[in-house]
């Protein structure tokens, strides 16, 4: 990967003043279709609890006082986190003339949910369509990379891994299998951009509003305009704090990665790692950087670097990816593709990322038909095991 300028910023601290200065866009006009629900209550919650969420990843809204400025609303449910229990088919080459047969097939990709005027802001934000709208593939294709990843974790290798190791070579019928799919990664990422910069679209308008009424509101509408200023801040905190989730989760199953695993340059994961194997705090740390400057970088190149960057240090990185059969990687397509031990059951990385992917998703992914593909017996698909 080519280098390029950094022009990102060592703060990585959520602050209003950084939210504040970011230059108004025209494309990120206001659009009640963006990455809102039509519900009321259910935005006015979501609102809320991402300041809640904010703070959970070191991002101190509350120091803005804005928090109390959102009206209350009820719990919204999510999908428990804990990890269900269900029955899990490995599917691999040899059933390709067998009695297998799949049932259905989750298939979404980057541009799920977005319309034409989305992908437009998209392409207008980044300034590369084929970059954003489709594909962007950003992982190692060498399989020994997952070979030393999965034993710095202490993870055991699937059968393809141990071929790659004893062969020294890429092995067959095999390929670059992801947990969380490449394509799901990059649909939340696409859908968190508009919505952060409508976040900016909404603060920037209601703070030109209020300075140009200053003195000539009543206390009632002095309350709604902070309201809709807290609300801009939100979004943007909101769409930050869901990427991070993911990056946190993803990057903690890097720990001690060999350091000569990855394309390691200072851009990328900074200078300060220490010791022979990857950082977790440091990394996660830079992974947040390169997700504000992805979402506020000053021009269309450094955002599709950060972008881009994102992606290899996290969706694309040996932290959600092993190697696994070809053919059942075909079969399972997108959503979630659980890594089986030799009793048919879930590996602890398979938990804990469905975990943060039952957390961190917005609803759109985790209704049944876009989290797992199943055969006809109504058994999630996976393409790998021990």
């Amino acid at each position: 990967m080519p280098n390029r300028p950094s022009s990102q910023t060592k703060n990585t601290k959520i602050q209003t003043s950084a939210f504040s200065n970011a230059p108004e866009r025209g494309i990120f006009e206001s659009h009640p279709s963006v990455v809102q629900s039509k519900n009321k209550n259910s935005e006015q919650l979501d609102l809320k609890a991402s300041f809640i969420q904010a703070e959970k990843y070191g991002h101190h809204l509350s120091k803005t006082n804005l928090a109390n400025q959102l009206a209350p609303a009820a719990v919204q449910s999510k999908p428990d986190n804990q990890p269900v229990q269900a029955q899990y088919r490995y599917v691999s080459n040899r059933d390709r003339r067998g009695k297998y047969k799949i049932g259905r097939q989750v298939n979404h990709g980057p541009t799920m949910g977005l319309d034409g005027n989305q992908r437009q802001k998209l392409v207008q934000h980044y300034g590369d369509g084929n970059r954003v709208l489709k594909r962007l593939n950003q992982y190692n294709a060498s399989h020994s990379t997952y070979v030393r990843a999965a034993q710095s974790a202490g993870r055991q290798l699937t059968p393809q891994e141990r071929t790659a190791q004893n062969t020294n070579t890429n092995a067959s019928n095999a390929s670059i299998n992801h947990i969380i799919a490449s394509g799901t990664g990059q649909n939340i990422i696409n859908h968190e951009t508009l919505r952060f910069n409508q976040g900016v679209n909404r603060f920037n308008q209601a703070q030109a509003q209020a300075q140009g009424q200053q003195g000539q509101l009543t206390p009632p509408q002095v309350i709604a305009q902070r309201q809709r200023i807290g609300r801009g801040i939100a979004e943007q905190a909101a769409s930050v704090g869901r990427i991070q989730g993911y990056n946190k989760a993803i990057i903690n199953e890097r720990e001690n990665e060999p350091l000569n695993n990855h394309q390691t340059t200072g851009r990328i994961y900074g200078n300060n790692q220490q010791g022979n194997g990857l950082n977790v705090k440091t990394t996660a740390n830079r992974a947040l950087t390169h997700t504000l400057t992805a979402f506020q970088g000053g021009n269309q190149a450094n955002r599709l670097q950060a972008y881009r960057d994102v992606l290899k240090m996290t969706f694309d990185s040996p932290g959600n990816i092993r190697v696994g059969d070809d053919y059942g990687n075909n079969q399972v397509s997108t959503g979630f593709d659980a890594p089986l031990n030799q009793n048919g059951v879930p590996t602890e990385r398979a938990d804990n990322l469905l975990a943060a992917h039952q957390i961190y998703a917005p609803n759109r992914l985790l209704t049944d038909n876009q989290l797992f593909s199943r055969d006809t017996a109504g058994n999630r698909l996976s393409s790998s095991h021990l």
